[in-house]
């Protein structure tokens, strides 16, 4: 019993320290939403724009960028994290001229 509450202690100690250095990672070493909404909208012939639904009583927020007209790809991050980790691939012009980007937050 001893060894099955260490092993639980360990990994749930372990998921903690990982979530908390994702998170201040992500607030002080990356760029803000608005510095890579406002790089992409500058250098893109596309524009970047960021809204949210409301479902089943949740906010989703969403960006969303590319040729409306085309097949649409959704980009789901992992927790933690936002849409954000997908700035690279939402300021790509060639991927953008046939594709509609939705990156869920």
């Amino acid at each position: 019993m001893k060894a099955i509450k260490f092993i639980f202690y360990f990994f749930f100690s372990l998921f903690i320290i990982l979530f908390a250095a994702t998170y201040f990672l992500e607030l002080f070493f990356l760029p803000s939403k608005k510095t890579i909404t406002d790089k992409i909208n500058k250098n893109s012939i596309w524009s970047l724009k960021y809204d949210s639904i409301e479902w089943k009583g949740m906010k989703i927020g969403f960006a969303a960028i590319g040729n409306d007209t085309a097949q649409r790809v959704i980009l789901v991050h992992g927790s933690p994290g936002s849409w954000t980790n997908f700035y690279e691939a939402l300021d790509d012009d060639r991927l953008l001229k046939d594709h509609y980007l939705i990156a869920i937050d």
